[in-house]
């Protein structure tokens, strides 16, 4: 071998060792990561991990399962095998994870052997009393012994879609009775797997994940193969019958003495436009407050109203708001803290309205 040579290989040996030391400790704190998650035997850490694993790959770029591939350790080859199970919409991907799983041939975990049969058993439906979200809590049961609660949080205050995921090691049964306890004043009612499937698989696709809490990507994939192991044929929720319920309980609040005051022939119309959404429009929030009395674009929605009938907008909802929570029963305590957002929010209202006009004067007006 010549000098030239050798140099070039001590060269390019010196190179790896670098390339070594500088990958070493990421590939042992991904391996430590991996040896939390699997502690205890519970399967929720390793497919959290798994989760979280897939959502950097889609983020960013294949290194993260290609480093898995490649690795070939006690550690790896579990989170790979459960990685490879909530693949459900990267079918290539899932392909070639699973090739290299059959390659290795290792013993896994009764409960990893056990995913692609996962029993998801119980479904619940968890209703906000103010009408801010609905909740889907569904049980699973993997292999004999583990079970685990998922909870899909969907909310309805401007555009519907997925808020919150959060995935529980305890059963359902165990959940929804501390959720009871928690929230007396929500509704906890069984529903069928079916339509706890078309109801999650419509928010995740609807409004991909508006305004979502920073779990929700990480927990993305297991919601994705959690519903897929749920039966089909579920009836999707429909919001569009709140636009009918809207318009004939504002018909009938205008019927009764409370809304007295309100004598202009648009005033009706005014109070549909704000109680119309993806609500129930007799539950009312301080969150759906300050969303329907943001400041109104003259050019968007109340360029057809005369002015003076659209800075009346927040009297007529602060009638009717008593007026609908008492139609469902909700606690008066509830009902003054929405109010008081109404009070708080009416000055800033009416004087937004009024920047956007000219010739007024504001404190007049307001």
């Amino acid at each position: 071998m010549g000098d030239k040579r050798r140099a070039r290989k001590a060269k390019q040996a010196r190179r790896d060792l670098r390339r070594a030391r500088k990958r070493d400790p990421v590939e042992r704190s991904v391996r430590r990561l991996i040896r939390d998650a699997m502690k205890g035997g519970h399967p929720l850490g390793l497919l959290t991990l798994a989760s979280v694993l897939i959502n950097l790959v889609k983020s960013r770029s294949d290194n993260c399962v290609s480093w898995l591939l490649r690795t070939r350790t006690h550690e790896t080859t579990a989170l790979l095998a459960v990685a490879a199970e909530l693949l459900v919409d990267e079918p290539s991907l899932q392909q070639r994870c699973r090739r290299e799983l059959a390659a290795r041939d290792r013993h896994l975990a009764r409960w990893i052997s056990a995913l692609p049969d996962v029993d998801v058993y119980r479904a619940v439906h968890r209703t906000d009393v103010l009408g801010d979200f609905d909740e889907l809590w569904m049980g699973a049961r993997i292999g004999d012994r583990h079970e685990i609660t998922l909870i899909v949080r969907v909310g309805h205050v401007a555009l519907p879609g997925v808020r919150d995921a959060v995935a529980l090691g305890a059963p359902i049964d165990e959940i929804v009775a501390r959720g009871a306890a928690k929230w007396p004043d929500d509704v906890f009612v069984d529903m069928s797997l079916a339509d706890a499937r078309a109801w999650t698989e419509d928010a995740l696709a609807g409004y991909a994940f508006r305004r979502e809490s920073d779990r929700v990507p990480h927990y993305r994939a297991l919601v994705k193969w959690w519903v897929n192991a749920m039966p089909e044929g579920g009836r999707e929720r429909s919001l569009t019958m709140y636009s009918k319920d809207a318009e004939r309980v504002c018909d009938e609040f205008f019927a009764t003495e409370l809304a007295a005051p309100f004598t202009h022939e648009r005033h009706p119309e005014l109070l549909v436009d704000l109680v119309m959404g993806f609500q129930n429009p007799l539950r009312w929030s301080e969150t759906r407050v300050r969303f329907a009395l943001r400041c109104p674009d003259l050019e968007e929605g109340y360029h057809d109203y005369p002015l003076e009938v659209a800075l009346d907008a927040p009297d007529p909802l602060r009638a009717f708001i008593p007026y609908a929570h008492a139609r469902v029963g909700i606690r008066e305590e509830l009902t003054l803290d929405t109010i008081a957002m109404v009070d708080a929010l009416r000055s800033g209202y009416k004087r937004g309205l009024l920047e956007q006009v000219t010739g007024w004067d504001l404190d007049d007006a307001v």
